[in-house]
């Protein structure tokens, strides 16, 4: 008895040692982060990932991905997330920090790259809802800038493919609204007869990509300006049919009960004012509306921690003496 206890006391003084070491690690790289110090979160992250994997947490890998992302270090951050899937700490934040950097920098090719790596992966796949709608949302920042710049006809044909090879994997209502911005997207750049086979795919499959009556209003605006728009009158029309279906609803109305077999979609208005909006339908749909601003998602509230975790000053001065203690093993060879 008194020798199961001893080795269960030493179990759980193991466990705890490991979890102080690991909070420790997540300190300093959230220093490093802090301090815009993209070396040394590399360095640290490295070393400990080679010679002490079984202390570097999910938090650890999105602390030096955040750390790549804002130093535009992207494909390092990328490297880092391959390895860390390897490791079993890779999560739907690191992939959608990245995409998030892709967006800011427009990296059309990357972002791509990330979000066909999140789907093989099946990182996406089982992520929730408002992360899906914020990798669609980064992906077509990526893909479509504000600055109306239209990526190459190649780009959009990869994201074509992507769309639907993840309409049965993802959410309905997430990747309706990328077909959506797709279809539109293949219009500005002068292809409607890929818009046109995209669309009517897509409603033989049971998806109306329809879009709301003021986003198709401001694709008429943008068409007459660059002096297509008497291509994409088939397309419109079309839009305009489904709209007049009786299966057809604004995307912004609802999405709960499409992934519910057996199920019929709510009506806009069912839910009563003082229901607490906690849902994963409306959580998605709010990424949307605020432009991926949702505070409920785990890779948004990324800044807020950082920030309570560097007002810890007990954490941080363990940071700086175990970084100390590593200089001073290395000077002192590996004793």
């Amino acid at each position: 008895g008194a020798g199961e206890f001893g080795v269960e006391e030493r179990r759980r003084v193991v466990a705890e040692h490991m979890v102080r070491q690991s909070k420790l690690l997540s300190a300093a790289l959230i220093a490093c982060v802090r301090c815009a110090d993209v070396r040394h979160a590399l360095s640290l992250y490295r070393h400990y990932a080679t010679h002490a994997p079984h202390i570097v947490a999910p938090a650890c890998l999105e602390a030096t991905i955040h750390a790549c992302r804002g130093a535009g270090l992207l494909r390092t951050g990328f490297e880092l997330l391959i390895r860390g899937h390897d490791l079993g700490i890779s999560t739907p934040a690191s992939l959608l920090s990245l995409l998030r950097g892709c967006q800011v920098h427009s990296d059309t090719t990357l972002a791509l790259h990330l979000f066909s790596w999140g789907r093989s992966t099946a990182l996406l796949d089982r992520a929730p809802p408002g992360d899906q709608a914020s990798a669609v949302l980064f992906l077509l920042g990526a893909l479509l800038p504000p600055n109306g710049r239209l990526p190459s006809v190649q780009a959009l044909e990869v994201a074509l493919q992507l769309y639907e090879s993840s309409r049965t994997a993802l959410r309905p209502w997430v990747t309706l609204r990328l077909g959506q911005e797709l279809a539109l997207a293949f219009l500005a750049a002068g292809k409607p007869h890929v818009a046109k086979a995209m669309v009517a795919r897509a409603r033989a499959e049971g998806e109306l990509l329809s879009p709301t009556p003021a986003r198709e209003q401001a694709a008429i605006a943008s068409l007459y300006a660059t002096g297509r728009l008497s291509h994409a009158w088939d397309v419109f029309d079309e839009f305009r049919s489904q709209r007049e279906l009786p299966e057809w609803r604004r995307v912004s109305m609802y999405w709960d009960g499409l992934s519910t077999p057996g199920r019929r979609p709510i009506p806009p208005g069912f839910y009563p004012k003082f229901k607490q909006r906690t849902d994963a339908a409306r959580t998605a749909r709010a990424v949307f509306r605020t432009g991926g601003r949702e505070r409920a998602t785990r890779h948004q509230s990324v800044d807020a921690e950082l920030d309570a975790l560097s007002r810890n000053a007990v954490l941080f001065g363990a940071a700086a003496n175990l970084s100390r203690s590593r200089s001073a093993n290395t000077a002192g060879g590996g004793r």
